[in-house]
């Protein structure tokens, strides 16, 4: 038997889930970070390792959701 994997996603507070940051600068700064979101979970931000997702879902107070769990063969 293979590992198991998972392809994870965060659903935010309203129940929308996390697509992408996008960054507004002025003068060479970072002035914003504004937070993409989607109602379709297909179109979210998938990540492969739980390290990552674990780190960005405590930044902004999402919940990690696993959206696929699969055997990797080999």
């Amino acid at each position: 038997m293979g590992p198991l994997k998972q392809s994870l996603i965060l659903m935010t507070q309203n129940g929308r889930y996390f697509q992408d940051e996008v960054e507004l600068h002025a003068s060479g700064k970072i002035v914003k970070t504004i937070v993409q979101t989607t109602s379709d979970p297909l179109e979210a931000c998938k990540y492969d390792n739980r390290k990552g997702a674990d780190e960005k879902a405590l930044e902004y107070g999402f919940t990690l959701i696993a959206l696929n769990t699969y055997l990797e063969e080999v």
